[in-house]
């Protein structure tokens, strides 16, 4: 009986022993056959369409306005961090200086599949609050986080020439709601 209970002991270890082999060589196989799924390359701007949702919101002669930033290629893409933003008028020319980063939140990457929009919150301080020469300015200029070509979206305001009146906020998941997102 000893013999026989030994036997059979050695043929389970053996078996056992031969079994994490062959699963191990089956899950190397595996995963070396699997194609990686590649990284998504930050959002250029012939991707997106770069848009503002109305009406902003506002308190205290501060108006706020989501910009939104749809993914409308056809592959996943990224943005992390603060797009640039400016004013600009009818002559293509920059009017006063561009946005201040409103850091109230942590820039996290946001993964955009295809049509699907992140936003980042724009603030803008009425020019009468501050008391400011102003000049008109007929768009925004934006830049998505970590891009060198601009959106050029319409909008017409009359803005300070020297003194700041616009901040951004970073990127943020989802379409923005006017005076609910944040």
């Amino acid at each position: 009986m000893k013999s026989s209970t030994r036997t059979i002991r050695r043929a389970l270890v053996a078996l056992a022993a031969g079994g994490v082999t062959v699963l191990s060589v089956t899950a190397a196989a595996a995963a070396t056959s699997q194609p990686a799924s590649p990284a998504a390359s930050h959002c250029a701007t012939s991707q997106l369409e770069v848009w503002y949702g109305v009406p902003g919101s506002g308190s205290l002669g501060h108006f706020e306005y989501e910009i939104q930033f749809s993914n409308i290629s056809k592959s996943t893409c990224t943005l992390i961090g603060f797009p640039g933003v400016s004013w600009i008028n009818a002559s293509g020319h920059r009017v006063g200086p561009t946005a201040g980063r409103d850091h109230s939140f942590r820039a996290f990457t946001q993964r955009l599949a295809p049509s699907q929009t992140a936003h980042a919150v724009l603030t803008i301080t009425d020019p009468g609050v501050l008391g400011c020469v102003t000049a008109p300015a007929t768009a925004l200029k934006i830049f998505p986080p970590n891009t060198r070509k601009a959106a050029f979206v319409p909008f017409s305001f009359k803005t300070c020439k020297s003194v700041r009146d616009i901040s951004i906020r970073v990127v943020r998941s989802g379409a923005g709601i006017p005076g609910v997102s944040n």
